[in-house]
């Protein structure tokens, strides 16, 4: 005697819906969106060559509730800070690009807005690297690759520093 078996398999038969069963709701990543987070109206200006990096970061911070503005070298970066520096929270720089290294553009931002936070994004800061860009006032350093938390918290802490630079004044 011959059985005919089913072609699907357990998986398969699993997924299939069931007419009367209700369907459990699909579950994605679970959003990075910050309640309390207000900065809608701040803007965080990522200036990196690579167009992933930018996407990237412009995906997560945009959805922690921050208007993001994205510079493809350090140029364009350095005339979009130039227009927008009165609604720039902090800015995300890349240390390696072409035309303007990151050290030029850097004391350019500066020297547009001194109390700007600027942190640095790189794969590579050998200890001199970092010595130099502390030295001069960087507010920190994010190690490419970085995971989306380490991105926000760098934005959040650029937040505290420029809370604390206001309440200063």
């Amino acid at each position: 005697m011959i059985k005919k078996e089913d072609s699907a398999s357990p998986d398969t038969a699993r997924s299939k819906p069931n007419p009367g069963q209700k369907q459990a709701p699909a579950r994605g990543p679970a959003p990075l969106i910050d309640p309390t987070n207000s900065r809608s109206s701040e803007v965080v200006l990522i200036i990196d060559d690579e167009e992933i990096v930018r996407t990237a970061c412009s995906g997560i911070l945009s959805r922690a509730g921050y208007r993001v503005m994205t510079a493809a070298d350090g140029k364009s970066g350095i005339e979009l800070f130039d227009q927008m520096a009165a609604e720039t929270r902090c800015i995300m720089l890349d240390l390696s690009m072409p035309y303007l290294r990151g050290n030029v553009v850097f004391a350019r931002l500066k020297a547009i807005d001194p109390t700007v936070p600027v942190y640095v994004m790189s794969g590579y800061c050998d200890e001199q690297i970092v010595r130099d860009f502390t030295a001069a006032g960087v507010s920190g350093f994010v190690h490419k690759p970085f995971q989306p938390e380490t991105l926000i918290e760098a934005v959040k802490k650029a937040d505290r520093e420029v809370t604390r630079t206001v309440a200063n004044l």
